[in-house]
């Protein structure tokens, strides 16, 4: 195994004071799949006041030292090392009430999550093994360590580690693994709405998504509630050949590797149900996007996703059964409105969307035409925002415009330009404003009964 220069200087550090260290956990797996580890953990029997102390030309953070961790800080690098431990009862069903310190490395283990992220290596013993890791890694199976029931029961949050496991690795649920999951889908109650959005998107940008998400809609909706009207949920459409559910779990899989667009996905009919009407032939969603947008904005709310990342999918889902004209005037309006990138985002929300639809509605060739337009217009650098325009606010409120007024023409004077009726010239931009704000002066009056 490839260890890091600064691994192993901790390591050798640690075993020179007469300490054991390994490496543990997901570094261990991922290296046993050739693939780079992108943090390096480290086991030892050595309690942290010692660590500290086996370590003294190292720069040492306490960030979790009740429960035996160290962050050890060399060559620039961090490094996480943590004592032996065994932990108590999970009261909360997240966090040990007790923690003890063990000189023994099969306690360690043993309180691990799964097989395959409780092994251990150093470079004089190799691989230890004392669960069937490397075997379920061959096998591609995620597999508890000990009963899984208890594993779950101890931290509800493993239910969905052991989905985003098997997203991300492509492999498959042991079944005592996967019955205990589905059965204790009712202790993600006790997670943080932060800790299911972060485990949620990493599942949703795994390559195996699709199949994790059709065989446990009970366990993402236990995890995110608006999913479970969804399941079974006959559009009665001919051009809707799923339900509801898979037919949410198709786009979201079929959207770009992309965080923002996979959350919409996952909300974007997620109002259907409500909005759900019947005219004897095909099932109709008024206003379903509406719904949809406000249920997102709600979920997210509780999940603690900051504002400018959850106005941004919000607006995918707002707009995502919203036409997009192949015309260059249609698309400075949704420029104007989102954005370039937004935009192309939302083509991208329409494109997973349609994917997951009959064949006998494919729309890839008007998408790649709308694409193909909007990079076209967006080249251009059309006059499409307010700090675009050949004037600013100090020349409307000369013309005698004030307060929220001056914001109304320029949205005026930008409408006016998009529709060529204006060009972006100073001359012409402050002609059609004084025209406009004598239109609103005539219109007041006439509404105040004065004309």
């Amino acid at each position: 195994m490839d260890i890091p220069l600064y691994v192993k200087n901790i390591i050798n550090g640690l075993n020179k004071s007469g300490f054991k260290a390994y490496c543990v956990g997901g570094c261990v797996r991922d290296a046993l799949l050739s693939k780079t580890p992108h943090d390096w953990d480290i086991t030892t029997d050595a309690e942290p006041f010692e660590i500290k102390g086996a370590l003294p030309d190292m720069k040492t953070v306490d960030t979790g030292i009740k429960h035996g961790t160290v962050t050890v800080i060399c060559c620039g690098q961090k490094a996480e090392v943590t004592t032996f431990r065994r932990d108590g009862a999970y009261p909360d069903h997240r966090h040990p009430d007790t923690v003890s310190f063990s000189r023994d490395l099969k306690d360690d283990l043993a309180r691990r999550d799964f097989t395959v992220n409780a092994m251990a290596y150093d470079e004089k013993s190799g691989v230890i093994d004392l669960f069937g890791g490397k075997e379920d890694l061959e096998k591609g199976i995620i597999r508890a360590v000990g009963d899984p029931r208890e594993r779950f029961s101890e931290d509800g949050l493993r239910i969905l580690r052991a989905l985003r496991f098997s997203s991300v690795l492509g492999f498959s649920l042991e079944e005592k693994t996967r019955e205990a999951a589905i059965k204790c889908k009712g202790l993600l109650k006790f997670v943080s709405g932060e800790r299911i959005y972060e485990e949620m998107t990493k599942l949703l940008l795994g390559k195996n998504a699709l199949p994790v998400l059709l065989a446990f809609p009970d366990v993402i909706a236990a995890a995110i509630p608006e999913a479970a009207p969804l399941i079974g949920f006959d559009q009665r459409s001919k051009y809707h050949i799923y339900d509801l559910w898979e037919h949410t779990a198709r786009a979201a899989a079929a959207a770009p590797y992309d965080e923002t667009v996979k959350w919409a996905m996952l909300f974007h009919d997620a109002g259907k149900p409500d909005v759900f009407t019947f005219d004897g032939k095909n099932g109709h969603f008024y206003g379903h996007a509406q719904k949809s947008c406000e249920k997102a904005r709600k979920r997210l709310s509780a999940f603690g996703v900051s504002n400018e990342k959850k106005d941004r999918i919000c607006r995918l889902v707002k707009y995502h059964d919203s036409d997009l004209f192949a015309t260059e005037k249609s698309i400075k309006r949704w420029l104007a409105r989102i954005g370039e990138e937004e935009l192309l985002m939302l083509l991208d929300v329409k494109r997973a969307d349609n994917a997951a639809q009959s064949e006998k509605l494919d729309r890839r060739a008007q998408y790649d035409e709308s694409e193909k337009l909007i990079r076209a217009v967006a080249a251009k650098n059309p006059c499409v925002s307010e700090k675009l325009l050949d004037i600013d606010g100090n020349d409307i409120k000369g013309l005698g415009a004030a307060g929220a007024e001056i914001g109304r023409i320029k949205k005026a004077l930008i409408d006016a330009v998009i529709d060529e009726k204006c060009e972006n010239k100073r001359e012409a931009l402050l002609k059609y404003a004084s025209a406009v704000l004598r239109e609103t002066y005539v219109c007041d009056k006439i509404n105040n009964g004065k004309a």
